[in-house]
């Protein structure tokens, strides 16, 4: 049966040396019936881990909260990090405060009457790989390298960016998707005092990769420029190559439309494999899974459960996560789930139902069929139509060099 006591719990990782390890802290009822308790585990990564406490006897439940966050910031400062890559992160004193930066977001091929195929004529739209994992811009400032969420809130960056961009003019601005230790950069606003964000898309990529010569390749290891193709032969080879390796998608953009915060009919995705963004709402007991919801009309929705592989840790009830599905049964829940990792950068608010593009009507089949396994691949397409271009068209750079850039 699912349980739902919302007390915190926090996973460490550290891979320093040769070190990969992890470090679990949870406060959890007292077994007793009267008071909290503070119990850990640790060990190598993957494998068996050694189970501790904190707290001999039950303490109330402020002082439990306390030696918990203790006992994590104990093991910050030893070269823990919370990230999965076990990186370390260089800290920043904004984090958690509003930067302004709000980012630029996708909309689905499907939502417009041009197909698939149409986009993958012709050079007016570019196209890359969707990268799956966390939103984040970067931002070079005078006291140095500092990470943006999706929410527009300040974030710490690992270390090995800050050593590679910081090599790059104070006041650039990146956006791209973190995954693991790697930043994939994408897009640039602003390269040294250059605002790039009224400039065409292609205009944007020529001096992205311009700038990027300044940097020396050791310290780039952990940056990496997305790649972005042009023409109908290099856009099909890109599609196929994203669908033989199962990658999430392609990412479609205008070549003349500029940055535009929030939505935007001139960005556009095709995924290959959906994803939605789900509130962990219990634990199973017994069970290495949880049970996850949407909203639904200002309420949580239960779509299921999902299992958590052994190498992820088990998340919080109350947090974010990804999970990869291949519809949803109406009034039902997710088919095939696969469970991708928490979202730290998204809230319950966040996890509405309106996610969700593939929904199906449940026959007697389907429910005997109803089980966690890998999902298939999708794709859907419209009808062909005229693309529309941007209003107000951007400036077309074909080549922006660095010097140019830079005075």
């Amino acid at each position: 049966m699912p349980t739902s006591s919302p007390l915190p719990s926090t996973t460490l990782y550290n891979t320093t040396g040769a070190s990969n390890k992890e470090y679990h802290v949870q406060v959890v009822a007292s077994p007793c019936g009267s008071g909290f308790v503070v119990n850990t585990r640790h060990g190598p990564r993957g494998r068996a881990t050694v189970l501790g406490t904190k707290t001999p006897a039950p303490v109330a439940l402020d002082k439990a909260l306390k030696l918990a966050a203790r006992v994590v910031a104990d093991k910050v400062s030893g070269g823990y990090t919370p990230d999965v890559s076990g990186v370390a992160f260089v800290e920043t004193p904004l984090a958690g405060r509003s930067s302004g930066w709000v980012a630029a977001l996708l909309e689905p091929v499907e939502a417009f009457p041009e197909s698939l195929e149409h986009l993958l004529l012709g050079d007016d739209w570019l196209a890359c790989e969707k990268i799956d994992g966390e939103r984040r811009a970067v931002e070079v400032t005078a006291e140095g390298v500092v990470g943006i969420n999706r929410r527009g809130l300040f974030v710490s960056v690992p270390q090995p960016w800050t050593t590679a961009l910081s090599q790059l003019p104070v006041g650039t601005v990146l956006d791209g998707e973190h995954v693991s230790d790697t930043f994939h950069i994408f897009d640039a606003l602003q390269l040294g005092t250059t605002d790039l964000r009224g400039y065409g898309y292609s205009a944007r990529v020529a001096a992205l990769h311009s700038a990027f010569l300044a940097i020396d390749a050791d310290a780039a290891s952990r940056v990496s420029l997305v790649p972005v193709v042009a023409g109908e032969r290099a856009k099909r080879e890109l599609l196929a190559s994203v669908e033989r390796a199962q990658g999430e998608g392609i990412v479609l953009r205008h070549r003349d439309s500029p940055y535009t915060p929030g939505r935007s009919p001139f960005a556009r995705k095709h995924k290959l494999l959906e994803s939605v963004s789900c509130v962990v709402s219990a634990h199973n007991e017994g069970r290495r899974s949880v049970r996850v919801s949407l909203q639904e009309a200002g309420v949580l929705r239960d779509v299921g459960s999902v299992t958590i592989p052994v190498n992820h840790s088990l998340p919080a009830i109350g947090g974010v996560v990804e999970i990869r599905y291949l519809y949803l049964y109406e009034s039902g829940s997710l088919f095939q789930p696969v469970y991708l990792g928490p979202r730290s950068d998204l809230v319950q608010a966040d996890c509405t139902i309106d996610q969700v593009t593939r929904i199906k009507l449940k026959t007697v089949a389907d429910s005997a069929a109803e089980t966690a396994v890998e999902p298939q691949q999708m794709a859907t397409g419209a009808q062909d139509c005229a693309s529309p271009r941007p209003q107000g068209q951007a400036p077309s750079v074909p080549q922006v060099l660095a010097e140019d850039l830079f005075g």
